[in-house]
């Protein structure tokens, strides 16, 4: 297991932890602070997806994959997040 297959692993790991601390910390902001974090948050969130599937297609690699499954587990979780700001009417 060399470095350059553990980074997108951690990469992915922060992405997912730092949606999670964002979501729990913006849940009773306002809108405007809400939409200011989850816009931030879908850049981040597209530049790990991006490097997990580019990563995937070079190495293929177990460490890949997981980096991937990590990558779909936090887009369900934005969109979980996204659905309950447009189910609140705000």
């Amino acid at each position: 297991m060399s470095l350059v297959e553990l980074i997108p692993l951690l990469n992915s790991v922060a992405c997912l932890t730092l949606t999670i601390a964002i979501v729990v910390a913006f849940r009773d902001r306002g809108l405007k602070q809400q939409l200011r974090a989850l816009r931030i948050l879908v850049s981040y969130i597209t530049m790990t997806l991006l490097v997990n599937l580019y990563m995937v297609s070079v190495s293929g690699t177990n460490l890949q994959q997981i980096s991937l499954v990590l990558s779909g587990a936090t887009i369900i979780l934005l969109w979980i997040t996204v659905y309950k700001l447009w189910a609140k009417g705000e």
